[in-house]
C-alpha cells in the first residue's frame, strides 16, 4: 500500500489505505489510477479488489471512539470514507460493476456502524470526496447504499454525509510529502445526495459541502477526523 498507513487522515491516501488494510478482498501493492479527466497527471494510488468483500469485517471504528472518548468530556464524531470513495478509486478484478462493489461495501459499513453505536457513539459522518466528477447514474446508487448502511440506526444518532469538489492526489508537482489538492470542475449534485435517508438540513461551506442528515445536529463534538472534518 501507499505511505502513511498509520494515520488515516494523512493526505494523499490514507482515508483509503487505513480501510483497504482492513479488508481482505483488496489485495497486493497500489497502482497509479487517473482521477480526473482535466489532468491526467493527477492520480490516487490505487488497491485492487480480488474478491467479494465480506459484511462481517470489524473496521476498528469503536475502538477509534473508545480511545477519543477517553480524553474528553465531548460527544465524540467518527468519521468513515465511503462506499463510492473505497469503489471509485480502487482497481476491481472482480464486480465488473461499481454499484455491486459499493453495495457489499455499504453491507460491511451498516456491521460496522452497529457495533460504534453498541459502544455509545451519536455521531457518524460519511466521507464521500468524489461524487462531484462521478456520473449521476453513480452517484444514485452510492446515496441508495449510503441509505441501506444508516438504515435502522437508532433515531438519537446523528449522520452526515461531507461531499469536498476535490481530494488529495498525486500528481508532477507531487513534493513527496503532502501531495497537492486538486478540484474537480464537476457539477455538485446536491439534488440527488439530498435523497440521503434522514435530511433536515443542507450546508455550503465554500469548496467544500457537508449534507445533515439527522436532527441531532446541534451538538458541538470532538471528531476522530482532520480539523477540517471537525468543524462541520
Amino acid at each position: 500500500m501507499h505511505r502513511r498507513t498509520h494515520n488515516r487522515h494523512s493526505p494523499p491516501n490514507a482515508m483509503l489505505n487505513y480501510f483497504w488494510q482492513k479488508i481482505p478482498a483488496f489485495q497486493g501493492a497500489t497502482q497509479p489510477k487517473p482521477i480526473t479527466p482535466y489532468d491526467p497527471n493527477v492520480f490516487h494510488p490505487a488497491a485492487t479488489c480480488r474478491a467479494r468483500i465480506q459484511d462481517n469485517l470489524d473496521l476498528g471504528l469503536a475502538v477509534e471512539f473508545k480511545a477519543v472518548s477517553s480524553l474528553t468530556d465531548k460527544p465524540v464524531k467518527i468519521t468513515m470514507t465511503g462506499p463510492h470513495m473505497l469503489a471509485k478509486v480502487a482497481y476491481d478484478e472482480h464486480y465488473g460493476d461499481i454499484a455491486k462493489m459499493m453495495s457489499d461495501l455499504g453491507k460491511l459499513l451498516r456491521y460496522n456502524f452497529q457495533i460504534l453505536v453498541d459502544a455509545g457513539c451519536k455521531h457518524i459522518q460519511i466521507d464521500e470526496p468524489l461524487f462531484t466528477m462521478a456520473e449521476d447514474a453513480e452517484v444514485r446508487a452510492a446515496v441508495d447504499t449510503i441509505n441501506m448502511a444508516i438504515k435502522g440506526l437508532p433515531a438519537d444518532v446523528h449522520t452526515s454525509t461531507h461531499v469536498c469538489q476535490g481530494n488529495y492526489a498525486v500528481g508532477k508537482e507531487y513534493d513527496a510529502q503532502i501531495g497537492h489538492r486538486y478540484f474537480d470542475s464537476g457539477r455538485y449534485k446536491a439534488d440527488l445526495v439530498c435523497k440521503t435517508a434522514r435530511i433536515v438540513k443542507y450546508k455550503w461551506l465554500g469548496p467544500e459541502q457537508t449534507i445533515i442528515t439527522s436532527p441531532a445536529a446541534s451538538t458541538t463534538c470532538r471528531a476522530a477526523s482532520s480539523p477540517a472534518s471537525c468543524a462541520r
